[in-house]
Formats: structure tokens, C-alpha cells, sequence
């Protein structure tokens, strides 16, 4: 409904048709870039590098979008195929994966789905061979904090991002819209050391 009362769109939510942020009735999508600073903190170089996208809804599909203006490779994965197809008609430069198999790798694998919180709890949304072949998991579900995915990537001795650490960065950026700033990795990651320091002394 409300999306529907927005009078103006940024370029990114206008791409995606998606809203997470608005102001004076223009609407803006930060959860994308959120995951872009995320992966910077972790001083992570994302041109080049083979990123797996879980998902093809709202969310990955911003995640997506910052993806290839990163240049990364994007591979998306989506439980129905033809959704995923019919992405690929927007965005030609990803790749489709209908099935995984030994060659199947990365080093990045994204989980933009619900699968793995909430009512989902306890579900894993990819096989344990590609968590074990890949070299960070981000898992974007808040809670609970350790999803079985993370929880699996761990075990493994994968490199992981919680979902709390991607929605700093995206709350970071929405906040700088709402306040007229200029968002700035360096800042936000700052803040999100200042916080960290802050919850080791609560």
C-alpha cells in the first residue's frame, strides 16, 4: 500500500521495484549496498569474484543489482527455475544454476531467502558441498542469529557475515538518506566497530 503512495523513485528501487526507505515520498532501496559494505568490512574484493545468490525476491534482487555494479559474477540459485529464468531476462549478465554437482564453487554465497529464519528455522537452503567449496557464507536472516547455514559454514571452517552485521549496514545507509549525509564505507564501518565495542561492554 504504501508503496503505492510514493510519488518519486531512486534509481536502484526503481530498477528493482522495491522500497525499504522513504522520505518526503521518494522511495529508496538500501538492503543491496548493505551487503556490499558488509562484504568491504571483511575487506573482501568483490570485482571479479563468483558470488551465488540465493533467491530471486525482493531482497536478492537488490543484492543482485549492487552485485554487478560491483562487477562481480553473479550466479543466482532460486528453488523454481522459471523465476529465475525470467530474471536473467532482466539482468543478462548472471548466471542460472538449476543444480549443483562437484564443479559447483564460489566465493561468495549469498542466502537473499527467508529459508533459515522464522517458521523456517532450522532449514538449509543450499547442500553442504557447496558450503564447504565456497569461502564465506552471508546469510541475511537476522534471526536467529545462527541460522544452520551459518552454523554449517562454521563447522566447516567457512568464513562467515551474520545477518545482524548486513542489516547494520543497511540501517547505516538508510539513515543517511533520511538525514540528507553521504554514505561513506569507512564511516560505516567505523560505527559498526564503535558498535561492536559497545555490545562486548553491556
Amino acid at each position: 500500500e504504501m508503496f503505492k503512495r510514493i510519488t518519486k523513485l531512486d534509481k536502484r528501487a526503481k530498477n528493482v521495484k522495491s522500497v525499504n526507505t522513504v522520505k518526503l515520498m521518494e522511495g529508496f532501496s538500501t538492503e543491496g549496498d548493505g551487503v556490499i559494505y558488509a562484504l568491504k568490512n571483511k575487506g573482501i574484493d568483490i570485482a571479479g569474484a563468483k558470488v551465488l545468490v540465493l533467491g530471486c525476491g525482493r531482497v536478492a534482487k537488490n543484492v543482485i543489482f549492487s552485485l554487478l555494479e560491483e562487477r562481480a559474477l553473479v550466479t543466482v540459485y532460486n528453488r523454481t527455475p522459471k523465476t529465475a529464468n525470467e530474471l536473467k531476462k532482466k539482468y543478462s549478465q548472471i548466471s542460472i544454476k538449476n543444480e549443483f554437482n562437484d564443479d559447483s564453487s564460489f566465493d561468495i554465497v549469498i542466502n537473499a531467502t527467508p529459508q533459515g529464519g522464522g517458521y523456517l528455522a532450522g532449514a538449509l537452503p543450499i547442500g553442504e558441498d557447496v558450503i564447504t567449496s565456497s569461502l564465506l557464507i552471508v546469510d541475511m536472516v537476522i534471526r536467529p542469529k545462527y541460522t544452520q547455514l551459518i552454523k554449517k559454514a562454521i563447522a566447516y571452517g567457512t568464513d562467515v557475515i551474520f545477518g545482524e552485521e548486513v542489516a547494520f549496514f543497511v540501517n547505516y545507509l538508510s539513515d543517511c538518506v533520511l538525514v540528507e549525509s553521504e554514505p561513506s564505507v569507512e564511516q560505516a564501518i567505523s560505527f559498526y566497530r564503535d558498535y561492536l565495542v559497545g555490545e562486548r561492554n553491556d
